[in-house]
């Protein structure tokens, strides 16, 4: 989904990589959208050569900044000091295919069946807000 923070109280940095660097990121097996890089850091190139040819993006964000993640790109952020921030998770039709893409993911792990039913259910949930985002709701005067 598409992550929207906006830092309260602190400062915090955030570190974000552009699609198609997930070779360097080493995705976990069990969750694929989760870097297998736990120190981003102080990475240990031993274990993990190929995050030296990943190209992270940094910023700090400050009190009343805001940082938007579009869906795909790998972050990450650490605190500065305490911090207070409100994060909210944006799925429009736009970012719908990730989402579907991750939730099937651990659907299928329960059983063909399970995976089955979110299947179809996502795909009316999809209608639904495709219809909404078009023609938004119909009330009389």
């Amino acid at each position: 989904m598409y992550a929207i923070v906006t830092q309260v109280y602190g400062r915090k940095q955030f570190i974000v990589y552009e699609p198609g660097q997930e070779a360097f990121l080493y995705p976990e097996k069990e969750h694929p959208w989760k870097s297998g890089v736990h120190e981003y850091y102080k990475p240990d190139y031993e274990k993990y050569p190929l995050f030296k040819n990943a190209k992270p993006i940094t910023d700090i964000v400050h009190p009343g900044e805001t940082i938007f993640v579009p869906k795909g790109w790998w972050h990450t952020a650490r605190s500065l000091e305490p911090t207070i921030s409100i994060a909210q998770d944006l799925l429009t039709k736009h970012n719908w295919d990730v989402f579907e893409r991750d939730v099937l993911f651990y659907k299928k792990k329960e059983g063909a069946v399970k995976a089955l039913a979110y299947g179809m259910y996502l795909k009316y949930a999809q209608a639904g807000i495709w219809f909404k985002e078009n023609f938004g709701s119909y009330q009389e005067e």
